[in-house]
């Protein structure tokens, strides 16, 4: 039986979380580190037990083997040190692609390659998976936002110009609901020309962050992932 396949078998007949196989895995290759070193560990039974489970085992120490591995992810659910990830939509609307080049001084002068990757190692710190999208085009966003519903837990969103104007992009945060959305703007839209003051969103975003630069993504996600 091949290694994908056990974790199959893992994921699927023993119910585990794609975070709790990962932490299964992560004690499996500190043990052998350690087995191969020829360190003492305690517990030698349960190590040779996963090795073999790992390499040829046999159905019954298969068997075994899983059972030792839900111990381990028990014990790490008890510490709150296992929490299922969550998978965060990242949305940014028109002309956020032009981020570098246009007005560094209220946009700064980060890429949103650059923005969209400290995000991604951020997410990682906090178990959650993050995915990015972003375009000019209204219809594009309404599609991603629709996407909210079935395959995130929650989305950011930038929506640029629209923010001010869409109610097709209002609409299709509200048919998503109750999946939470925070609006995040890299300035604060409230000291700039007046027709960045109303938002078509915020009546139906979780919440509003504003003002802080790239960092307003940053403070979006935390909150999404801490909810």
């Amino acid at each position: 039986m091949r290694f994908n396949e056990k974790l199959k078998i893992l994921r699927e007949e023993k119910g585990l979380t794609v975070k709790e196989v990962a932490a299964a895995v992560g004690v499996r290759e500190k043990v052998m580190e350690r087995y191969e070193n020829g360190k003492e560990i305690p517990k030698l039974k349960v190590i040779e037990k996963i090795v073999k489970f790992y390499g040829f085992s046999t159905d019954r120490l298969f068997d075994e083997a899983v059972k030792e591995i839900n111990a381990i992810v028990d014990a790490a659910k008890n510490k709150n040190e296992v929490k299922d990830m969550k998978k965060i939509l990242v949305i940014n609307g028109p002309n956020l692609d032009m981020l570098g080049k246009r007005e560094p001084e209220i946009y700064g002068s980060r890429s949103l390659d650059d923005i969209n990757a400290d995000l991604k190692t951020l997410g990682e710190g906090l178990g959650a998976e993050v995915d990015f999208f972003q375009s000019n085009i209204e219809g594009e966003i309404v599609d991603a936002i629709h996407s909210v519903l079935e395959n995130y837990d929650g989305a950011v969103i930038n929506a640029g110009a629209y923010t001010h104007y869409s109610i097709a992009i209002h609409d299709a945060i509200a048919a998503v609901a109750p999946k939470p959305f925070i609006e995040v703007h890299l300035s604060n839209v409230h000291t700039r020309e007046d027709y960045r003051h109303k938002s078509m969103l915020s009546p139906v975003c979780a919440g509003v962050i504003l003002g802080f630069g790239e960092k307003s993504y940053a403070l979006a996600l935390k909150a999404l992932c801490e909810d």
